[in-house]
């Protein structure tokens, strides 16, 4: 049996309900990418939220498992563009929004380079050590490009107290932004894991 051809100016219910689910499970991923952006600024000072950082990278961690190198691309624009714009708002008071708004989506971007790679190696054995890994090679990137880096947004510049600053005398702030990206992904493998063990039961 020959299916109906698609009809432009189609309503809302004539969409199939497979693909009426991906737009509704892609806005879902979008969200929650921008919260968990969010989240990160949020555990910056003058705030002493400092325990918001490794929440965010949870986030982060659910939504790249398994995914493509090009979701995790989209996914980690919106969730750096969600951290830095705010993070960097103080520059729009200098050179206003034309320079404000385009260094927060350029730093955005280069989040993004990290998090297409780090979707790449939440396949691998030793997922979380690994993301976490991509995570502060992204950052030591960010530090020298472009021009010269912009490494304003390091994990550890968020973390001037609480649980992971005694790590900066032993391996300055590459080690604590790694200590905070492994507490968050590995938070999701766990939570994931244990997800699956009980549904298996």
């Amino acid at each position: 049996m020959v299916a109906p051809p698609v009809v432009s100016g189609q309503s809302a219910a004539d969409t199939p309900p497979a693909r009426r689910r991906d737009v509704r499970g892609t806005l879902l991923r979008v969200v929650l990418a921008a919260a968990g952006g969010v989240l990160v600024f949020l555990s910056f000072p003058p705030r002493t939220t400092w325990w918001l950082a490794p929440v965010g990278f949870a986030v982060l961690g659910v939504l790249l498992h398994g995914r493509r190198a090009r979701a995790g691309f989209g996914l980690g624009v919106v969730w750096g563009l969600a951290f830095m714009a705010p993070l960097l708002r103080w520059t729009g008071e200098f050179v206003g929004l034309i320079a404000w708004l385009p260094l927060a989506l350029l730093c955005a971007v280069l989040i993004a380079v990290g998090t297409a790679a780090i979707a790449v190696v939440s396949r691998l054995p030793g997922a979380p050590l690994w993301m976490a890994l991509v995570w502060v090679a992204d950052e030591a990137l960010r530090a020298v490009v472009p021009f010269g880096g912009f490494p304003w947004g390091k994990i550890a510049f968020g973390q001037p107290e609480g649980w992971y600053l005694p790590l900066a005398s032993v391996g300055g702030a590459p080690l604590v932004g790694f200590a905070v990206a492994l507490t968050g992904v590995g938070a999701a493998h766990l939570g994931r894991n244990w997800r699956l063990g009980a549904a298996a039961v």
